[in-house]
């Protein structure tokens, strides 16, 4: 699970330009394809909408502010600050509708989530409100992670965990920066942690040590879509290349029909980014 894509703030930049030209160019032909940024995608509503989840386990609800807490199915769309809590033995994956990662929650962990705009880089803010979770955050689409007084950004790879009165993130991959409590810029396998009355440290971990935060992702299952082709059809996340896979059948659809279509090349290039 150790990716580090290295790129720098200038390509980066440069890469953004090159989807805003592209946009420019594909809106001026009153053509709605898949494009390599995010506004365009058929499918995608935008609004207020965060995502899309997928689920592992029976126990797993959300609650947005005007209402109760109900249980959720696979595919499940959440916007704008809603509630997601997981219970015994269950775990759920958010999928960023606009490309920019995943969020999965441990079992009996809670995480209030929305889109973050007041940031440059930043497309989304969680709330990690109790237990653990594990980060994926493109470098050109960070998410900003709070919990209790502390504020981390994050564009790479991180497993952050919180209890009662207790912070901690180790980075995995990518690059992260501590905005509260103080600033504090993290590489990849470092863990930083405070609390419990201890006085805050930051650890370099070797390898095998980092990778043991992450085993609590292992036993759970996904259920979700596949393209294969220009169709898709139900599988397991562990069954298909994570391109070609997504909690969101309708979305996926309009996808894989524009797979192999004249503006295919934009998908691919997407994808090296």
């Amino acid at each position: 699970m150790m990716e580090n894509k290295g790129k720098s703030i200038d390509s980066t930049t440069n890469w953004n330009k090159s989807c805003r030209r592209i946009q420019w160019v594909v809106c001026s032909l009153g053509l709605v394809v898949l494009t390599a940024c995010g506004g365009l995608h058929p499918g995608y509503p935008g609004g207020d909408l965060v995502g899309h989840l997928g689920v592992s386990g029976a126990a797993i609800t959300r609650q947005s502010a005007t209402a109760t807490a109900e249980p959720v199915r696979n595919g499940a769309a959440v916007r704008e600050g809603d509630r997601v809590a997981t219970g015994t033995a269950s775990s759920a994956i958010l999928e960023y509708y606009n490309g920019g990662g995943r969020l999965q929650l441990d079992a009996n962990s809670a995480a209030r989530l929305r889109k973050e705009r007041a940031a440059p880089g930043v497309c989304s803010l969680v709330e990690l409100l109790q237990g653990q979770a594990w980060v994926r955050a493109d470098a050109g689409c960070g998410v900003e992670l709070r919990a209790l007084d502390h504020v981390v950004r994050i564009n790479g790879r991180a497993n952050v965990a919180l209890s009662e009165d207790r912070f901690e993130i180790t980075l995995i991959s990518g690059r992260a920066e501590l905005l509260q409590p103080h600033r504090l810029p993290l590489a990849a396998g470092q863990r930083y942690s405070d609390g419990d009355g201890a006085q805050a440290q930051v650890q370099t971990l070797a390898y095998s040590d980092a990778k043991a935060r992450l085993a609590w992702l292992e036993p759970y299952p996904f259920q979700g879509w596949c393209c294969y082709g220009r169709n898709v059809m139900p599988a397991a996340s562990t069954q298909c290349l994570p391109p070609d896979f997504s909690f969101d059948e309708a979305t996926l659809t309009m996808q894989c029909k524009h797979k192999d279509g004249p503006f295919a090349w934009l998908g691919r290039l997407r994808a090296r980014h």
